[in-house]
């Protein structure tokens, strides 16, 4: 995906998308990792570029999503503008894909539109390697109408929610899937479906995890500066992963992710630190 970023009157293009953000991050963190990307041809070279140290596996498609995003650094939990140059990018389960999945511990699945990913990978993945699954973006119920998202069909990821280990929404994305008024009420609904754990981020007014038996608050870290808030709810995601083989306790994972989420807001591009870096501004070293 190209993103179009505009901060106050500082624009810049780059690359965009989940695999993009959470890649990297998985990468720096010391994982080995592997983004399966879908973009036209031409644009292989720029993307490979920016995921260093990250195995791509390319997806071809006709052309490569384009997204423009407009903030202000003031306030930048809301983005002011938000325009698409949507097409058709939809990654089936084909036998081969199945093959290639099979070596890897966590399988993140995070569709930017509703046709990117179709419920039968899920259930492929599921029931065919038994892998642990991760979702973490509004996709299944966005659709590209116009130049504009439009938000609808909320059964759609509600379908999957049986084969979701670990579902990455802001809240009011929870409540919109589950059509309930708190996210209270809307995690209890999307784990009476299946779902093991959900964390409901509300940007700077920080996140909260939702497991079987608890629920945990977790404060959002001030950013010393805002550089570019595009990707924060993808790196919040992926370190919230990765720290899962760092500790056996939702609430460090939930500060660790927030902070690495907090340290990639003061930067344009990706996350470029290290879990040390992360330690040091969280105090535990």
């Amino acid at each position: 995906m190209k993103d179009r970023v505009t901060v106050d009157k500082n624009t810049e293009i780059q690359v965009g998308g989940i695999p993009y953000y959470a890649g990297n991050v998985f990468a720096r963190l010391g994982a080995e990792t592997t983004v399966f990307v879908t973009y036209a041809s031409r644009d292989d070279k720029w993307f490979r570029k920016n995921l260093t140290d990250v195995t791509v596996e390319h997806i071809p498609v006709q052309k490569t999503l384009e997204f423009e995003r407009i903030y202000t650094s003031d306030n930048p939990d809301v983005c002011r503008s938000i325009e698409i140059d949507y097409s058709p990018n939809i990654i089936h389960p084909t036998d081969e894909l199945l093959s290639k999945l099979k070596s890897f511990d966590y399988i993140v699945l995070s569709p930017l539109f509703h046709d990117n990913i179709p419920l039968e990978l899920f259930t492929a993945i599921k029931k065919n390697l038994g892998k642990k699954i991760v979702h973490g973006n509004f996709g299944m119920f966005t659709y590209g109408i116009g130049n504009k998202f439009i938000q609808k069909h909320p059964e759609n990821l509600m379908n999957a929610a049986q084969y979701i280990d670990y579902l990455f929404l802001d809240e009011n994305e929870i409540k919109f899937v589950s059509q309930k008024d708190t996210a209270e009420e809307a995690a209890k609904k999307i784990q009476e479906k299946g779902t093991f754990m959900i964390a409901a981020t509300n940007a700077s007014k920080g996140s909260r995890i939702f497991s079987k038996d608890r629920i945990i608050e977790i404060p959002a870290y001030p950013p010393k500066r805002v550089a570019d808030p595009t990707g924060a709810g993808d790196v919040y995601m992926a370190a919230f992963i990765r720290s899962l083989e760092l500790f056996d306790d939702f609430e460090k994972c939930g500060q660790f992710a927030a902070m690495t989420a907090t340290i990639s807001l003061e930067q344009r591009g990706s996350f470029n630190k290290s879990i040390s870096d992360v330690y040091q501004r969280l105090g535990w070293q």
